[in-house]
């Protein structure tokens, strides 16, 4: 082999080998490239564990404050208002009611929450809230402090009586240093119409029984009689004293103290802190961050609105509410067992439609007749909040009410009026619930009617009566009754009473004497009425509902159900077009006069049953229809 082949096939073998070499190198290469990359994918998830055992070891962070802010604004009322009618607003009237038990339930709730230290109440808004449900709310707020240990604290800003006393029950109170206070006691008032009768020659027909029957004095007297006005004062002396004392108990002060802070009435915020019915007075601002900064929490807190609902945009279709307001209403199935509170609000007249803000004899009757026969309701507590109004519808619904409780336990629970024929309605023979501060009793009965003769002849207008006797005239407003046909109507009026009386006694267990002595149509307070016997007990709907529970021997949970339902926009709306209040409107000035004195509505309602020239003999049991406790 020549030496150039030998270079040659040299040369191929070195290339052979190098690249055996190289190719058996690769797989080594590939293993290493293959286990770095494991290696550095394996990285990030041993980072994170290693991570998420530090978090596991690291301290928790302290849960933030939580303040319960209880925001309260608006009216509130025995029931929830279900719409506006057409007359409120075109009169301008405000929004619907809301609920004082499902308020009094959202406090209870806030009270067994044990994440719940700090409540702040914010005050700063209007509040309405008549003098028998204010207890209820006051003593659920007083029990957040002294049976659940709760810090409560209260702001307010301009306060009204009816935001302070609720703010008493607080530990603490901030009152903005602009603010005000307005710490007036209770007054009443009546507006007398005699003068402007006999100016306009508008003469009062007037038979009654009892000389403290109130309702009548306005259209016989020009002012108010001086053993009436003892009679309201002995009545209002009671009503305060719960007031005084609810404020002493609530800022651990001399009630003596709190009555002389009345006479004085109104504040200044430094005036009111000198006297000691606030805690500390703060820069005008919002309600929470005052209590931020009071208790230096930074922002380390968390807010949490104990009343604020989740809202649903409603839809709204035309036809479908046209519909429904001209559809006649089906009461509403009662599908569980439940515990009825039957609300009786309003004057008390006969018919058989439902009208607005009265209690009219027969759809109530039907109602209760409907709670009698469901075997689903198996207690009823009756809520009454009536000045009274027609004897005879009266006396059709208690009726229908001892029938009831002749089934299934009951109970009377009064609001802050149930006077007269209101009273009348509660003589079931169960027992009586009351506040102190209740308006009840007025055990009287009247009938009136009203002669424009005078008025008429000056204006030239002369009724020609063709009759076949004089009594065929006795409904005419054009003249007064004869004393023959006073005498007549006069019997009747002693009849009722004379009925009223005996309802009173049996149903009280008293004696006939006794009772006489209670009525003549005298008013009184719940107070005195526990005391003289024509009350059981001091206490409001939560008191009544838990007494009946225990009577119908009810345990665990129940459904506590209203009647009748609140109605709606439309149904409301189709109501206005019918009854006393449509027909006879208040305008802005009588509003204004209403406000101050009292609503005229029972005077328009008596004006409006003599147009309609209804019965000659219609007797009312009505409390005094122009007075206003403020």
């Amino acid at each position: 082999m020549s030496p150039s082949k030998r270079q040659s096939s040299f040369a191929a073998l070195v290339t052979s080998s190098a690249l055996v070499a190289l190719l058996g190198a690769a797989p080594a290469f590939a293993q290493t490239n293959t286990f770095a990359q494991k290696a550095k994918k394996a990285a990030p998830k041993a980072a994170a564990v290693t991570s998420k055992k530090a978090t596991k070891a690291a301290p928790k962070k302290a849960p933030k404050t939580k303040i319960h802010l209880v925001s309260m604004a608006g009216s509130y009322a025995d029931q929830a208002g279900g719409g506006q009618s057409l007359q409120s607003l075109l009169m301008g009237g405000g929004v619907s009611n809301k609920s004082v038990s499902e308020l009094i339930a959202q406090l209870q709730a806030l009270a067994n929450n044990k994440s719940a230290d700090i409540v702040l109440f914010d005050f700063t808004k209007p509040i309405g809230m008549d003098r028998a449900n204010l207890p209820e709310v006051a003593a659920a707020i007083h029990a957040l402090k002294a049976k659940h240990g709760k810090r409560t604290y209260a702001y307010l800003k301009n306060a009204n009586d009816v935001q302070f006393q609720l703010a008493a029950m607080c530990g603490r109170i901030y009152m903005a240093e602009m603010g005000t206070l307005d710490l007036p006691s209770p007054s009443m008032s009546t507006l007398h119409m005699k003068k402007a009768f006999d100016l306009f020659g508008i003469g009062m027909d007037v038979v009654r029984c009892g000389d403290f029957k109130g309702a009548v004095e306005p259209y016989l007297l020009p002012k108010i009689s001086d053993h009436l006005r003892n009679h309201y004062l002995a009545m209002l002396r009671s009503i305060n004293h719960g007031i005084v004392e609810r404020i002493a108990k609530g800022r651990d002060l001399d009630p003596k103290w709190v009555r002389a802070m009345q006479k004085k009435r109104i504040f200044t915020a430094k005036q009111a802190k000198n006297e000691g019915l606030v805690d500390a007075l703060v820069p005008w601002r919002d309600a929470l961050p005052t209590l931020v900064a009071a208790l230096e929490l930074g922002t380390d807190y968390q807010s949490i609105d104990v009343l604020k609902k989740k809202t649903k945009r409603a839809t709204v279709n035309p036809m479908l509410m046209l519909t429904n307001m001209f559809r006649k209403k089906r009461p509403e199935r009662i599908r569980k067992d439940a515990i009825a509170v039957l609300h009786l609000q309003g004057t008390i007249v006969d018919g058989f439609k439902p009208a607005p803000g009265n209690i009219v004899s027969g759809p109530t009757v039907k109602e209760i007749q409907r709670l009698t026969k469901s075997d689903k309701i198996k207690a009823v507590v009756v809520r009454v909040n009536s000045p009274g109004g027609s004897a005879t519808a009266s006396e059709a619904i208690l009726v229908a009410l001892k029938e009831l409780m002749a089934k299934k336990p009951i109970v009377i629970s009064q609001g802050s009026l149930a006077a007269s024929g209101g009273y009348w309605i509660s003589c079931t023979g169960s027992k009586i619930f009351a506040q102190p501060a209740t308006i009840t009793g007025s055990i009287g009965v009247f009938g009136t009617k009203p002669n424009f003769g005078k008025i008429a002849g000056r204006l030239g207008l002369h009724e020609s009566p063709v009759a076949l006797d004089e009594s065929a005239g006795m409904t005419s407003l054009f003249r007064g009754w004869t004393p023959e046909e006073k005498a007549r109507i006069q019997s009747f009026v002693n009849a009722t009473y004379d009925r009223f009386l005996d309802r009173v006694a049996a149903m009280r267990k008293l004696p006939r004497s006794v009772v006489e002595k209670l009525a003549g149509g005298r008013v009184w307070s719940g107070l005195q009425a526990k005391k003289l016997g024509l009350v059981d007990e001091l206490g409001g709907l939560q008191d009544a509902i838990a007494f009946v529970r225990k009577a119908a021997k009810i345990k665990g949970k129940i459904e506590i159900k209203h009647f009748p339902k609140p109605k709606s926009f439309m149904e409301s709306l189709a109501e206005s077009f019918g009854g006393v209040k449509a027909a006879l409107p208040a305008p802005a000035t009588l509003r204004l006069i209403a406000k101050q004195h009292g609503s005229l509505e029972h005077a328009l309602q008596i004006l409006h049953d003599a147009l309609t020239h209804k019965r000659p003999w219609n007797v009312w049991a009505l409390s005094p229809t122009t007075l206003q406790l403020r």
